[in-house]
């Protein structure tokens, strides 16, 4: 589905300019109730923006080779060299199987380099956001009442950023609704939809835009495949203590902008929740 037919579908038919969120959470195998960080994180751009995205993305599917292995067959060379379905960040890493796997390195390194440049150049802007689950533990139970669950704090600053950054687009129109779509997991989607309405309860709804919210699978919608990355890129950011060469590359682009409440970020919030008369 491209996100011009998504965008049809999830945003009402007065919308002029229809913009679109596209974000993943990313955390621990454990689950959500026993995660040492949780992260989201993804990109918001109008449907335009998305489309040139696409174009790009989906020719580097259908060509995700860069170099040939020159002592395979001719037959097993054009079964590794089939277009894919998907690019998946963990799968790039090395650290699934199938066809990534038989990919292999070289190959798996030009994939991660050359969906990087796409996002880098497409147009999107990118927002994520982790909390770094002991360090909210530690926190003295008065600021924890505050914050309520960590994972709405996260959630909450992303459809924050989400509005904020969507304010950058030419010809934006600040009453319409920024449609939400989030890919599709299981232990995620009624937490998910928890959190929306927690939010919506507190009047995030009409402040801060929330249009609708949707789940789909990458396979089928490229937009939640870059999602996928920026939300691995700040997972990993914080359980792998070697520097990661893409997240130095988000960080530095201006297109990217986070929140992270590890234990730095937790004491400027709560400095501004002391100033905002909240503690």
């Amino acid at each position: 589905m491209t996100v011009r037919q998504m965008a049809v579908r999830v945003h009402p038919p007065t919308a002029k300019r229809r913009v679109v969120a596209v974000l993943r959470a990313y955390f621990d195998e454990s689950g959500l109730g026993s995660t040492t960080v949780f992260a989201m994180a993804g990109y918001v751009a109008p449907e335009a923006e998305w489309e040139t995205f696409e174009k790009k993305w989906r020719k580097l599917l259908e060509h995700p080779l860069r170099l040939e292995n020159p002592r395979l067959s001719a037959e097993q060379a054009a079964a590794i060299g089939r277009p894919l379905d998907f690019l998946h960040a963990k799968d790039m890493e090395g650290l699934g199987s199938g066809r990534f796997r038989s990919l292999g390195q070289q190959n798996r390194d030009y994939l991660k380099a050359a969906s990087v440049d796409i996002i880098l150049r497409s147009g999107v802007l990118g927002i994520a956001s982790a909390v770094i689950i002991p360090e909210y533990k530690l926190l003295d139970d008065k600021v924890k009442e505050v914050i309520e669950d960590p994972y709405l704090l996260c959630f909450q600053h992303v459809i924050t950023a989400v509005a904020k950054r969507a304010e950058a687009f030419l010809g934006e129109d600040h009453s319409e609704g920024i449609a939400y779509i989030f890919e599709q997991q299981p232990s995620w989607q009624q937490k998910a939809n928890e959190l929306w309405l927690k939010s919506v309860a507190q009047s995030y709804k009409n402040k801060y835009r929330m249009g609708s919210i949707t789940f789909g699978e990458k396979k089928d919608f490229l937009p939640l495949q870059a999602a996928d990355r920026n939300a691995f890129e700040t997972y990993q950011h914080f359980t792998d203590p070697v520097p990661r060469e893409i997240w130095s590359k988000f960080m530095s682009s201006r297109i990217h902008s986070g929140q992270y409440f590890d234990r730095t970020g937790f004491a400027s919030f709560i400095e501004q929740l002391r100033k905002a008369g909240r503690l």
